[in-house]
């Protein structure tokens, strides 16, 4: 999460926000002071943010085309000590089974210092990862009752005034999304990105008709409020 006399910036995973981050803040673009809880202070979502800096801000994000975001989620998370009980030696396959039907033991450690196990979760809701993290992290009320409830979960109740942007669109957009020059999207375009994924073929080639399905269904949300396609 960074901020600016107008903005505010809030990094959903794997949405290119590290390379966003690096060039807001060669800029000027500050990071808040916020209480310690999950993940990093870049992760922070806006219910958490501070009154005094959301005064007169326009929240903005990015999504990413869900097939697109999984293959991306699964190559980083092999670079790290993977949170979805992903070996090395796992298959994308592997990961995506895992992570959507509920296999992992990992849990999430929540802000409100509550730990629930994340892959169960999304199972359970019969949700996908970025359609948690776009509801968790964009709407502006501490959505403790999105996270615990026992009841079906209605996705449409959940409405957020964060700005939206594709990332697929980032390059052409980033100035009107950012309130910056002209100067600042070519700036920005010629900048060095971070956290790609060292991975040459396209997201489409690791897909099956099942797993292509399965996300479809998970990201539902994501898929037709963006208007994606595989």
């Amino acid at each position: 999460m960074l901020y600016s006399s107008n903005r505010i910036f809030i990094h959903i995973p794997k949405t290119g926000g590290s390379s966003i981050r690096k060039y807001l803040k060669s800029i000027g673009w500050k990071s808040p002071e916020l209480p310690m809880g999950y993940n990093a202070w870049w992760h922070r979502p806006y219910f958490m943010t501070p009154k005094s800096i959301v005064d007169n801000k326009i929240a903005v994000t990015l999504v990413r085309n869900p097939w697109d975001f999984y293959v991306s989620y699964c190559a980083y998370e092999k670079t790290l000590e993977p949170i979805f009980s992903l070996s090395r030696d796992d298959s994308f396959e592997d990961f995506l089974i895992k992570l959507l039907n509920g296999k992992s033991k990992d849990v999430f450690h929540l802000p409100q210092k509550i730990q629930f196990p994340i892959a169960q979760f999304l199972c359970e809701k019969e949700i996908g990862l970025q359609t948690f993290y776009y509801i968790y992290m964009t709407i502006d009320k501490d959505p403790r009752k999105f996270i615990l409830s026992d009841n079906e979960l209605n996705i449409l109740n959940y409405k957020t005034t964060v700005r939206s942007c594709k990332l697929e669109d980032l390059e052409r957009e980033f100035s009107k999304i950012f309130a910056l020059d002209l100067k600042h999207q070519q700036k920005f375009v010629n900048s060095k990105r971070q956290n790609q994924s060292r991975r040459s073929k396209d997201y489409r080639v690791y897909y099956t008709p099942e797993l292509r399905q399965l996300v479809a269904e998970r990201e539902k949300y994501i898929i037709e409020t963006f208007n994606y396609s595989f």
